[in-house]
């Protein structure tokens, strides 16, 4: 506990958190992440703009994707004169009502700067259709760095800019992941896909109605209508942009403990809280508001596959993965927090990789069914091939076969010509589950009212009788799934 403290307050002091920070749907951040956190408000906004059913609502909806809104604002200021002294990054800047700081060092001389505000929401900028500049910096001014006035200039409606962009967190993938073969999940996305912007592909041919073409498949989304590109965009941000940047800020984590600096705990501790951040986002309050996230999906498909609550057992509450993650996502911090244990907070990692799994394997059951029992819509068949998208590589990564078969099965198709498997993509799914590292009880069964859908039960029981009934053997699975995460 000494040494949790004592990294915490270190953080706090290296991201000029407050005394007191805001839990994060059950987690305590040891460092201020609640700018982060904002990212789902873009989300949010895109999938406002998407909502309309329309080509201008898609425009909306990529100006919002690759320019951000409501997370890292910030100006861009040019001053009469050059510094007179060096700027570090996180020194304060105020015009007297308006408080930033510095977005990265400058050094004496330099004439434009950026102030990252301190207000969240006070100032909301880049591709948002309504913006917010009552917040911003007035158009001219005088700012104070340190002991320094400054005259500046800028323009509030072009120089307010969002640094942390959804898109962006496809795009930067490549720079911050590729290394000497850790990143375990993201090399085999890219291995799948081909690219590093795997993700940014997806989504930029959704919106624009074009054709992603990558190394083990196609995805043309030409074929599909408003509805289903609507689908595909709003599902495949969260599933594939923020998805690989959570486990990128854990590995980054990781990487910051395993290094000999006197500030890396503080700095591992800050970068387990950005992907606990993303994962969640700023919306989450309790289960009722579960958010845009990742955090609001398990929840939403825990209610279909009766996986909620602590046991896994139940069709409502909170799902039994987010309760799982909770537990390592508080270890991590508190392992990364001493400093000495690096490589336990990689084993911790990897079970989170394994439960962030589930709802995807989850997601793309369930379309599976409603395509290949229900004869499904536009709308189910491009919710199926999301879910997909997202689980694909990893089953590739255990068994190409079971891949080809999925991906089949599960590919973007023009309406009328949906011919989906069931009983094949389930068998594909659940051969690869051990090697994902997740099972039957994680996944448990597709509901329909108060029973099981024949041929959709949990996986590891008798299937035999109709009208399988809930509660019959769930509860003998719940055991093996303690034994992955615990």
């Amino acid at each position: 506990m000494l040494y949790r403290n004592i990294a915490l307050l270190l953080s706090a002091i290296a991201t000029g958190a407050e005394a007191s920070l805001k839990p994060i749907a059950g987690y305590e951040p040891g460092s201020d992440v609640a700018d982060h956190a904002r990212v789902d408000l873009d989300q949010k906004a895109l999938e406002d703009a998407v909502g309309e059913d329309t080509e201008e609502g898609m425009a909306k909806a990529k100006r919002i994707y690759e320019e951000g809104g409501h997370s890292k604002s910030h100006a861009v200021l040019t001053l009469s004169t050059g510094l007179t002294m060096a700027v570090n990054k996180s020194d304060g800047i105020s015009d007297g009502t308006t408080m930033a700081k510095s977005y990265s060092g400058y050094a004496v001389g330099d004439t434009e700067i950026k102030a990252l505000y301190k207000e969240l929401g006070a100032c909301n900028v880049g591709g948002l259709d309504m913006t917010k500049l009552d917040g911003c910096f007035p158009a001219s001014g005088t700012i104070t760095i340190g002991d320094s006035d400054y005259m500046y200039t800028y323009d509030p409606a072009t120089d307010n800019n969002a640094a942390r962009t959804i898109q962006g967190f496809s795009t930067k993938a490549g720079d911050k992941m590729e290394d000497d073969g850790t990143h375990p999940e993201y090399q085999k996305t890219k291995t799948y896909y081909g690219t590093s912007d795997w993700a940014d592909q997806w989504i930029s041919n959704a919106l624009d109605g074009t054709k992603y073409t990558y190394t083990m498949g196609v995805a043309d989304f030409s074929k599909y209508g408003l509805t289903g590109r609507k689908e595909a965009v709003k599902k495949g941000t969260v599933y594939l942009n923020f998805h690989t940047y959570v486990l990128h800020e854990f590995e980054d984590a990781i990487a910051d403990c395993k290094k000999a600096c006197t500030d890396c705990n503080a700095d591992a501790v800050h970068a387990w809280d950005e992907g606990v951040a993303f994962h969640t986002g700023s919306i989450p309050d309790g289960v009722d508001e579960s958010g845009k996230l990742l955090y609001g999906l398990a929840n939403k498909r825990c209610k279909n596959f009766k996986t909620c609550g602590a046991k896994g057992d139940s069709a409502t509450g909170n799902s039994m993965v987010n309760m799982e993650l909770l537990k390592l996502f508080n270890k991590g911090r508190d392992i990364l927090g001493q400093g000495a244990k690096c490589d336990d907070a990689e084993v911790i990692l990897r079970k989170i990789e394994a439960l962030l799994t589930v709802p995807f394997v989850q997601g793309t059951l369930r379309y599976a069914h409603k395509m290949g029992v229900g004869g499904g819509t536009e709308k189910e068949s491009a919710e199926g091939a999301v879910f997909a998208a997202a689980v694909l590589p990893r089953v590739h990564a255990c068994d190409a076969d079971a891949a080809k078969i999925i991906a089949t099965n599960m590919a973007v198709v023009a309406p009328g010509n949906y011919v989906v498997d069931q009983p094949a993509v389930k068998a594909a799914l659940e051969s690869t589950y051990e090697c994902m590292g997740i099972t039957c009880a994680h996944v448990g069964g597709l509901l329909n009212g108060e029973e099981y859908y024949k041929g959709a039960e949990p996986c590891g029981i008798d299937e035999s009788s109709s009208g399988y009934s809930l509660g019959v053997g769930a509860a003998a699975l719940v055991g093996a799934a303690a034994v992955i995460v615990m």
